[in-house]
């Protein structure tokens, strides 16, 4: 305010006596803008200095000085605040907000309706993701500190029939967000499975291990809690020889929750998170023998976690009993067949409603034959067009016969880019089924490795696994296998990965993991 007499004091002082204005500005030295001060000094101008030339000189000055200010007043509070109404099913954007280094931005959700739900994106000017939501929220929801001066916005996409308020503010300065860090990350899992519903309200009771009596798959999505402390290859879990019973997301790689959705939905929202995506990829996991429902999704989001997989990671439940016996054994063996004409289905979907570029295969251990029984009907559809292309299938230590998978590789090869095998001499729980069976399975590497021209062999045989049980799933649960596969699903030929060398044979080329000492 004494800047603006000063002002005042230079047009003015040399027509009138200074000592009026050097009066009025002792009384009000700092402060905001006084409008009876400014009434007031107006007054005294006009009555001490009344000429027009005069006159609109001061008020040019007096705007000049006034109105930056009162600009900056009225559209500061605009500028850190929005409020914006989210219809059902929509994707609104924010205004774009000017921030500086630490600012933060707080959004809140609000609704009468408890189920209103929203995922939230932050954008930088480049329309670059920087920054999103774990889970959807319903009330004080997401903090998100700007890591740098710069422009950037919200994307809320609305993922529930429920309406509501977004209202976001921006929080100055470093510190001013006093927050506690989660102590485990959430990772969304979409599932498609034609196991029988149960309709129980726990979690892990919501299917059971039969087929659907109606045929059909149900769809949906879970949210899978990964502990901060998490290592890669490790599907954290309680363990009744530790006395441990009680599930815990802090500890333990966690189902949180399971939300059956309609088709039309399920697939309209993986269309939104592949839209969000930086890739427009997404992985499809099928699992194998003695998997539950809720295990397959556990595991389908340690692989996606472990991965750091940016697009939706699918999983495929097929209904396997979940226990070990040769009854549920040979029961499983019939499931997998009775699946395959729902996972054709599924997987055409996919490739005509998704929206994604790229799709990757992966299958373990039995679920190697109804995924590969699929690919086999998808690749005699017709023309080379009319066949669906996916990039990378990656089938882990397949329980299938090898003389059957020799002939099945060769069929399915114009599905994919890239087919890649990893086998293991190690795998007993393939011993046992080759012993049931009759025949080695195509899982099994060392002596018995299987070569086929067009199927990229990794020989896991010298992977440290000795403290994984049968050793069968070694694929996810061993941090040099995990990060083979993370570059086979960036599209890195054998001869470039690191960790593998190659073996020429008289059977054909494969690679092998070099062993560490």
């Amino acid at each position: 305010m004494a800047s603006f007499l000063a002002f005042v004091n230079m047009y003015v002082g040399q027509f009138s006596d200074p000592p009026c204005f050097v009066e009025k500005a002792a009384v009000h030295q700092r402060g905001k803008v006084d409008l009876a001060l400014v009434q007031h000094l107006v007054g005294e101008i006009v009555r001490k200095v009344f000429h027009p030339g005069r006159i609109i000189l001061i008020l040019r000055a007096l705007l000049f000085v006034l109105f930056p200010l009162l600009h900056s007043q009225a559209f500061t509070k605009d500028l850190r605040n929005q409020t914006i109404p989210v219809a059902s099913y929509s994707t609104v954007r924010s205004e774009t907000f000017r921030l500086q280094t630490g600012d933060t931005f707080s959004v809140t959700a609000e609704s009468d309706d408890a189920r209103f739900a929203i995922d939230l994106y932050v954008y930088d000017i480049n329309h670059v993701l920087v920054g999103k939501s774990d889970d959807e929220s319903s009330s004080t929801l997401f903090n998100w500190v700007a890591p740098m001066e710069g422009e950037y916005f919200l994307l809320a996409q609305n993922i529930s029939h429920s309406s509501g308020f977004m209202t976001i503010t921006v929080v100055q300065g470093k510190g001013q967000i006093q927050s506690i860090a989660p102590t485990f990350a959430i990772v969304k899992v979409f599932y498609a499975t034609d196991r029988n519903s149960l309709g129980n309200s726990n979690v892990s009771q919501q299917y059971g291990t039969e087929p659907d009596p109606s045929e059909l798959l149900h769809f949906g999505e879970c949210s899978v809690s990964i502990p901060r402390d998490h290592r890669m290859g490790e599907l954290e879990g309680p363990s009744i020889f530790r006395l441990e019973f009680r599930k815990n997301a802090e500890k333990y790689i966690t189902l949180l929750s399971v939300n059956e959705e309609g088709q039309s939905f399920f697939f309209r929202k993986i269309s939104d998170r592949i839209n969000h995506s930086r890739s427009r990829e997404m992985f499809v996991f099928i699992h194998g023998f003695n998997c539950t429902f809720e295990d397959s999704v556990r595991r389908t989001a340690q692989i996606a976690y472990d991965l750091a997989f940016d697009g939706p990671a699918i999983v495929y439940s097929w209904p396997s009993q979940g226990r070990i016996s040769l009854t549920a054994y040979n029961m499983d063996g019939t499931n997998a067949e009775l699946t395959v004409p729902r996972l054709v289905c599924f997987l055409k979907d996919l490739v005509t409603q998704s929206g994604a570029t790229t799709i990757h295969l992966i299958a373990h251990s039995m679920g190697n034959r109804p995924l590969t029984s699929a690919l086999k009907q998808l690749a005699s559809m017709g023309t080379a067009k009319d066949i669906p292309h996916f990039n990378q299938i990656v089938l882990m230590a397949p329980d299938i016969n090898v003389s059957i998978f020799k002939m099945l590789a060769q069929e399915i090869r114009p599905c994919s880019k890239r087919i890649t095998l990893y086998a293991s001499s190690r795998d007993e729980a393939l011993k046992i089924s080759s012993s049931l069976a009759g025949y080695p399975r195509a899982g099994q590497g060392g002596s018995s490795i299987i070569v086929v021209p067009g199927v990229d062999t990794i020989d896991a045989s010298s992977v440290d696994t000795s403290s994984l049980g049968l050793f069968h799933q070694y694929y996810a649960d061993n941090s040099t296998v995990l990060s083979d596969l993370f570059h086979v699903l960036r599209d890195e030929p054998p001869d470039n990965r690191f960790g593998l060398k190659k073996d020429v044979t008289a059977i054909g080329v494969h690679w092998e993991f070099r062993i560490s000492r």
